[in-house]
């Protein structure tokens, strides 16, 4: 009789130490899942960070073939120029004695298909596709703005040109459109160095005026992007 008891406490002992295991198994399945699953974040994180300075990168760019042409220009990147909705976000503001540029800088790799009339406009890559909207009314919208600040406070803006910058990796396959669509390394043949519209002294008031536009605070920054 002690010996079948002495057996039945045994196997009772096996049971309780396989669930005891199985359950410990479970628990590090789960926290090594757990880690996994938080060690994904950083790389969606790193991917965002990398587009956002891409199209930094871009932009400066620009800004800096801009600074070899017109070296005296005064040159506004970033700029939130309210409109009835909020704030409409113009990459690269150029205000020289020339005329004053508002340049649209798209950032992408692939062909490029678009008309200026179209909504949207097409980058292919091989068997994917992808619509984005069409940068020439989106620049004639910051256009539309900007014109509108200019002359509700009495400064002149009657020479300002419209360019869309696409970066090296771009092929520009079929573009349709009177508005410049161009590389960045292009916009040499677009900058009309022996017109004069502005006064140096109206340069400087314009930059001046548009400068606070270009430092907003994060709040609005974030607020645009939504």
């Amino acid at each position: 009789m002690l010996f079948v008891f002495l057996i039945a406490i045994t196997a009772i002992a096996i049971v309780i130490i396989v669930i005891i295991v199985k359950d410990n198994q479970k628990s590090r399945y789960g926290s090594k899942k757990g880690r996994r699953q938080k060690e994904r974040t950083p790389v969606s994180n790193r991917q965002a960070e990398y587009q956002k300075r891409k199209g930094t990168r871009g932009e400066y760019q620009t800004a800096l073939e801009i600074n070899k042409l017109l070296p005296d220009a005064k040159i506004l990147m970033n700029t939130y120029i309210p409109n009835k909705n909020g704030y409409t976000e113009i990459d690269i503001i150029v205000i020289a004695i020339q005329a004053i540029y508002v340049i649209e800088n798209k950032n992408y790799s692939g062909w490029i298909f678009g008309s200026e009339q179209d909504q949207y406009w097409t980058v292919t890559f091989p068997h994917v596709k992808h619509q984005f909207y069409n940068p020439v009314k989106q620049n004639n919208t910051h256009i539309f703005y900007l014109k509108n600040l200019l002359n509700k406070n009495g400064y002149r803006c009657d020479n300002i040109n419209s360019i869309i910058c696409f970066n090296e990796e771009a092929s520009l396959k079929k573009i349709i459109s009177n508005t410049p669509v161009i590389k960045t390394k292009d916009i040499k043949y677009y900058i009309n160095l022996n017109h004069r519209s502005y006064s140096r002294e109206e340069v400087e008031s314009i930059y001046k005026f548009l400068l606070p536009y270009s430092q907003q605070s994060t709040k609005i920054k974030n607020e645009h992007i939504n």
